[in-house]
């Protein structure tokens, strides 16, 4: 087992990141600055090569500046189990360097460890990793994941190391769960005792959706405490131990694309190492120390960079001042910086995993945002020709709505739905097209909304009645061209169905159509001269016929219409004659015919409501030209 200085068990339990040099906001140091009037000299700037970062820490009263590799101050995320690393650090710990005022020295844990047994500090360590990793099965749930470790139960059991070694295990589960070691020497005047502390549940908060506004926060509470005691005999040789209690509050920001921006976790990390036995041959000691951070990790590259960071390492003895408080200081600050980088991976590494899978989730079609259409679905049947408009209005299930968010128009069912996209909330759409109605028909929109709340999809669905068209009404033109004579009508139509239908299905009898003719161009039979004349007509003859696709006799119809002359008084019109050759000795006015059919319609109604087109017929130097624009009603 390595000698893993305590500094490693500082931020075990916070998150804390870096990608960016550090920038620390310490005062400088009172003392130093004494120096520098005294000496009237200024300090010279750290300078650090390529490749490297400064670094200020601040230990006790001492504030310096170092260069630090940027690939060891930001080391790439990982698990990390903190309760492990901390076993590991208290065992293999060696402060025997340390001094007190009298010149006595610390005891050295791993060197009382070898008279227990060669082997003790290896066999504890491995008899840790497997006792825990039992408890963790038992529990059914790893330390490193959510959830509670189980009952609080306790087992005992024996751990072979070995070498005709065993390790005496003692598990606690429950939400305050515990973990003892139990070593004896071959000869059993030596034994050694292990206390591993820790949360039986994993404690942490975290939302799984975003705010209206795109906010998603989380918090995470960690502690853990390791003691080992050396026993001689019947007397406490030496203890050494460690508190670790830890708050890490995460804030992440989701883009408008439902995509996480970044996210930053705020760590303070509280550590208490004890020192001591009941022997006064070295002055009891407590080190305590504090680390904040502040810390970005950037998405979706998952890069992070290191905010303002703390780091402060205070110690308390009474019989430690002057050179042995520095120097005890100076043993523990360096190792210190060197493992608790290494430590905050796990921190970091915890809090990709979690946001990841709540990204995943808000992403998910309605888990964290839904859509409220207005009218709400079901509440409004529609007929065919029906038009208006929905509005679609996105809700956060946090509560509130985002200011924007992508609408998409997916599908659409009996019916057309306009503008495509939309980025408003709440968004307006226009329904129109509806070509059948009846029961079990249905017209029917789906929409993807995404926004900084997460993703929503829906439809909008309206159930259709049957409403069947009663009346076709509307404009309709014409004209008439033979040679250079131009004969051209305008007026409106309206027709009214005769027998029942289903939609605009059935026959229709011409009510009423009244048109205005006018005659321009050479007249018909005095080519020489130039007619101009106006009649309007009105008369009932003609009818309307319109009919849907077997079986249900729906949209599209196939329609024909029309409008005829029937008396001798609309069949002639007098025009007026100017311009004449004075050889034809014409009169000033003659009569011209109206023998046409002013308006004959054939086409396909795609709703039964627009029946709009035009057609043209010839035969040798005679031309008709129809235009209808009719609309069927019920």
């Amino acid at each position: 087992m390595g000698r893993t200085p305590f500094a490693v068990l500082l931020l075990s339990l916070g998150f804390a990141t870096a990608a960016a040099p550090v920038a620390y906001a310490f005062g400088p140091d009172a003392g130093a600055e004494a120096a520098q009037k005294k000496k009237k000299k200024k300090k010279k700037p750290v300078k650090c090569k390529s490749g490297q970062i400064k670094e200020r820490v601040k230990v006790g009263k001492r504030t310096r500046v170092r260069c630090v590799a940027a690939k060891k101050a930001w080391p790439a995320p990982a698990p990390v189990d903190m309760r492990t690393e901390s076993t590991g650090y208290v065992l293999g710990a060696n402060y025997a360097k340390v001094r007190d005022r009298r010149g006595r020295k610390a005891k050295s844990l791993p060197r009382l460890l070898k008279r227990v047994h060669p082997r003790a500090e290896r066999a504890l360590a491995a008899a840790a990793k497997a006792g825990l990793a039992r408890m963790d099965a038992r529990a059914g749930v790893s330390q490193a994941g959510a959830g509670c470790g189980g009952p609080a139960a306790t087992v005992s059991s024996t751990f072979n190391a070995g070498g005709g070694q065993s390790v005496d295990l003692t598990m606690t589960g429950g939400p305050d769960a515990s973990l003892q070691l139990g070593m004896e020497s071959n000869q059993g005047n030596r034994r050694v005792r292990v206390e591993i502390e820790f949360p039986g549940c994993e404690s942490h908060e975290f939302d799984s959706c975003p705010t209206a506004g795109g906010d998603i926060r989380g918090k995470d509470n960690r502690r853990i405490g390791v003691r080992a005691f050396l026993y001689e005999g019947g007397t406490l040789v030496w203890s050494q131990g460690i508190r670790l209690e830890g708050d890490t509050t995460f804030r992440g920001v989701v883009q408008d694309d439902a995509k996480l921006d970044f996210f930053e976790p705020h760590n303070t990390e509280v550590g208490t190492l004890t020192l001591g036995g009941t022997s006064r041959g070295f002055s009891p000691m407590s080190i305590r120390m504090l680390v904040q951070r502040i810390t970005r990790v950037e998405y979706p590259e998952k890069t992070y960079s290191l905010g303002p960071s703390t780091v402060n390492a205070t110690i308390t003895s009474p019989d430690l001042s002057g050179a042995e408080l520095t120097a005890a200081e100076h043993q523990i600050e360096g190792p210190m910086r060197q493992q608790a980088d290494q430590q905050f991976r796990d921190i970091i590494n915890k809090g990709i995993g979690r946001y990841d899978d709540a990204e995943t989730r808000w992403n998910g079609a309605n888990n964290c945002a839904t859509i409220k259409f207005t009218p709400a679905s079901n509440d409004r049947p529609l007929r065919v020709g029906d038009n208006g408009t929905v509005s679609g209005n996105l809700v956060a299930t946090r509560g509130g709505s985002p200011s924007t968010a992508t609408w998409t128009h997916l599908v659409s069912g009996n019916g057309t739905f306009t503008p495509g996209s939309a980025s408003s909330v709440p968004a307006s759409f226009n329904y129109a097209g509806i070509l059948q109605a009846g029961p079990g028909i249905f017209v029917t929109g789906t929409w993807k909304a995404v926004s900084k709340a997460g993703v929503a999809q829906a439809t909008w669905s309206q159930p259709t009645k049957t409403s069947s068209i009663n009346t076709i009404t509307g404009t309709f033109s014409g004209s008439q061209v033979v040679g250079n004579s131009l004969i051209s009508w305008s007026g409106e139509a309206a027709y009214v169905r005769t027998i029942p239908g289903v939609g605009a299905d059935g026959a229709f009898h011409l009510q009423h159509a009244t048109y205005t003719v006018v005659a321009s161009g050479r007249a018909e039979l005095f080519p020489s001269c130039t007619q101009s004349g106006t009649k309007t007509v009105t008369q009932s003859a003609g009818d309307f016929s319109s009919t849907g696709q077997e079986p249900s006799r729906l949209a599209p119809y196939d329609y024909t219409g029309s409008a005829i002359p029937v008396s001798p008084f609309d069949a002639s019109m007098m025009v007026d004659l100017s311009g004449c050759d004075p050889d034809d000795n014409a009169p000033s006015q003659a009569i011209t015919s109206l023998a046409f059919t002013p308006l004959k319609a054939i086409g396909r109604s795609d709703d039964g409501v627009n029946f709009s087109g035009s057609r043209t017929e010839s035969y040798g130097a005679l031309t008709w030209n129809w235009n209808w624009a009719l609309t069927g009603a019920p």
